[in-house]
């Protein structure tokens, strides 16, 4: 029974000290560059009257609760492609808890995860009439940030495949005194 409850927390902390995989952009001066998980799609319109700040915020605020406030708009986003086929990313100027893509006469509203310095969108999720990705011009007409990214840390992957060994070292040297 001791080999088996050993055997059993060895694989439970390896299992936990598994990373998470992140996007890697493919080519130009960013190659190599890894821009985080996916940022999660929270909601799409093509319902707005214009794209001023007014507007977007005040349709973002219809979405999220609590409401929050308009950062930045920056417009002519160039985005980059990434080691998977529908996922492109894009820089982030204020590391925002929320940003907005705007292209055509479609917007998004995305939630900002793990990297905050980096949007991260899969194209494939987004409506047509995004006409996302064109991969002759590779920008978006703008994007607008909203909120202050929260990072919630997380304990290390190391810390808990350590912790795990000093219980496998534990459960050993009470096994040999009995």
């Amino acid at each position: 029974m001791n080999k088996f409850t050993s055997s059993l927390l060895l694989a439970t902390s390896m299992f936990f000290s598994v990373s998470a995989s992140a996007y890697i952009i493919q080519g130009s001066a960013f190659a190599g560059t890894d821009v985080g998980n996916l940022d999660t799609l929270l909601s799409q319109t093509t319902g707005l009257s214009n794209s001023n700040p007014i507007t977007e915020t005040n349709w973002v605020n219809s979405v999220l609760d609590p409401d929050t406030s308009f950062v930045l708009k920056t417009e002519d986003v160039d985005y980059f492609a990434t080691d998977s086929a529908t996922v492109f990313a894009f820089q982030l100027h204020s590391e925002p808890g929320y940003f907005l893509i705007k292209n055509a006469r479609w917007w998004a509203l995305l939630e900002n995860n793990a990297s905050a310095d980096w949007g991260v969108v899969d194209f494939s999720l987004l409506d047509k009439g995004f006409k996302l990705p064109d991969l002759k011009d590779m920008e978006i007409s703008h994007v607008s940030e909203f909120g202050k990214y929260v990072q919630v840390p997380e304990p290390s992957s190391l810390l808990i495949f350590g912790l795990g060994l000093l219980g496998l070292c534990a459960a050993r040297r009470r096994s040999q005194k009995h």
